[in-house]
């Protein structure tokens, strides 16, 4: 190669090693733009909060929702509550709760029926003063339809029950009792009047008496058929749960104070 040849070659090598280093020489990279519609999108995913509030809604609304199930005594699966969504066990409450208090079924949670779980939960933690004190205590609400068994200002246990028909005769009196008789195997005598015939024996059993023959027990009536338009006792308060029961009978001794009312 000739020497002109080379220097020409030398020339034009150093004009693209400057070209490419001058600052400016290439176009900088244009900055992120969002695709069209995209410009205002949160990057976190939008949740559904508002009513009516279907599965997979997600937000304060069901958060508030799920408490006031929990305070009811429905069961929500704790994933469901760390998420704040509608999932499996909490549709499950809310049918729970409807069959529960004979409202109409919704296969949806409208504003209609948040409003009346809300009033039906009231204030959650919120008892009578006479529930409150030192010691054990029975409150059995009427309205909720619960007892809650509460030591020391605290509730221990919460568990389903029924009351009297109200029908005028069997309701279950409301008022300020004590429990005076505990019986492991009562029966009552209630269906043989005004005559004697196999079977009319009815079991009571764990019951705890506070009020004449009228006593906090177990059903194996109500824990097999659960609630019913016009089911009821001819005043005592039934327990749904077996377990419960006993565990309240277990650990209630007599002169145990009970508070029946209607929150």
């Amino acid at each position: 190669m000739h020497i002109e040849s080379r220097w020409a070659l030398a020339v034009g090598l150093i004009a693209i090693l400057v070209t490419s280093v001058t600052p400016g020489a290439h176009a900088a990279p244009a900055p992120f733009q969002p695709a069209a519609g995209n410009a205002h999108r949160p990057t976190t995913v939008a949740r559904s909060d508002s009513y009516p509030l279907r599965v997979n809604s997600q937000g304060l609304n069901v958060r508030k929702l799920q408490q006031q199930l929990i305070w009811l005594d429905f069961d929500i699966d704790w994933k469901e509550q760390l998420t704040a969504r509608v999932g499996e066990t909490t549709v499950k409450a809310l049918q729970e709760v409807t069959t529960k208090y004979f409202w109409d079924s919704q296969s949806r949670v409208d504003g209609s029926l948040a409003r009346r779980i809300r009033l039906l939960a009231g204030t959650i933690g919120d008892l009578p003063a006479a529930c409150m004190g030192v010691g054990i205590h029975i409150c059995a609400d009427k309205t909720q339809k619960l007892v809650r068994w509460v030591e020391d200002g605290k509730v221990m246990l919460t568990t389903h029950v029924r009351f009297g028909v109200m029908d005028g005769e069997h309701d279950t009196p409301e008022g300020s009792y004590n429990v005076y008789l505990k019986s492991r195997d009562a029966v009552s005598q209630i269906n043989c009047i005004p005559k004697m015939y196999d079977g009319c024996l009815a079991s009571m059993p764990f019951a705890l008496f506070f009020n004449g023959d009228i006593a906090v027990h177990f059903s194996p009536t109500f824990s097999a058929y659960g609630y019913y338009p016009g089911g009821g006792s001819h005043g005592c308060v039934n327990v749904r749960s077996q377990e419960d029961a006993i565990w309240m009978f277990d650990h209630t001794p007599e002169g145990t104070p009970v508070l029946v009312y209607a929150s």
